[in-house]
């Protein structure tokens, strides 16, 4: 499993509502990138771009 900290919920967030998408969602992705290191495939801007965000293991 990932170290997550904890600023990586915040970072997240900002980088998920920074492409466009909704809060909801920002929430939602954000707690799955905290606790597993990995969004999963998700579309912004507008549904335009597919997305992932995932934490390099160091």
């Amino acid at each position: 499993m990932s170290k997550t900290l904890p600023q990586d919920w915040l970072w997240a967030y900002q980088k998920l509502r920074s492409l466009a998408v909704g809060r909801t969602s920002s929430a939602f992705l954000a707690t799955l990138y905290h606790l597993r290191g990995d969004t999963g495939p998700f579309y912004c801007k507008g549904g335009l771009r597919k997305s992932r965000l995932v934490r390099k293991e160091s």
